[in-house]
């Protein structure tokens, strides 16, 4: 359990609060969801998630949609 507050302090300490200025929605098929490619847009960052079937929508915002081995691929490349 220490290793996962460990790195939750870690993530939290790194994070930015983002305000959102876009209002899309309904963009995806869980209305839920929503907020993230607005947050995506506005980071100009890729949707790092398992579940891309859910994101399918994203893609006309520009938005890259990957999936968490992708994506560590893309980091492990940079160093």
């Amino acid at each position: 359990m220490q290793d996962i507050d460990d790195f939750l302090e870690y993530l939290c300490g790194r994070s930015n609060l983002v305000q959102i200025y876009f209002r899309w929605r309904p963009a995806l098929r869980d209305p839920d969801d929503d907020c993230i490619p607005e947050v995506a847009v506005r980071r100009g960052a890729p949707v790092v998630t398992y579940n891309t079937k859910d994101f399918a929508g994203a893609g006309r915002f520009g938005i890259q949609v990957i999936r968490p081995k992708e994506f560590l691929s893309l980091m492990g490349g940079r160093k």
